[in-house]
């Protein structure tokens, strides 16, 4: 198990990158339990900010959408946040205000990730 931010690599960020494409290429959203279990490891809840937020950094600066937009909470079944370019996390997610522009960012997710894995 996960239990320091130290223990968070390049290694494990990039693997958790991969499953997040995997699963955008087959247009499905993620759960945090479902990750871990891809992973083949557990993860202190604390600890997710500090895996998530270089993946949404990485691919809105390079696709200017959030790839960590499918990773849903069990609970709502939507993300935490919807920062949208702004600071990681800055914008707790609100479905009366974000849930249409959440519905098209999934879409451009999938239909980029669906492309780019074939």
């Amino acid at each position: 198990m996960i239990t320091e931010k130290s223990e968070i690599t390049k290694e494990l960020i990039s693997l958790v990158e991969n499953v997040l494409e995997t699963y955008a290429a087959k247009e499905k959203t993620i759960q945090y339990n479902q990750i871990e279990k891809e992973i083949r490891e557990t993860t202190d809840w604390r600890l997710w900010q500090d895996i998530l937020d270089p993946i949404y950094k990485k691919s809105w600066d390079r696709d200017h959408f959030d790839l960590s937009l499918i990773v849903i909470s069990k609970e709502t079944g939507r993300p935490p946040y919807f920062s949208q370019g702004k600071e990681a996390r800055s914008v707790p997610f609100n479905p009366k205000k974000h849930d249409k522009e959440w519905v098209k960012q999934l879409q451009l997710i999938f239909s980029t990730w669906k492309a780019r894995k074939k």
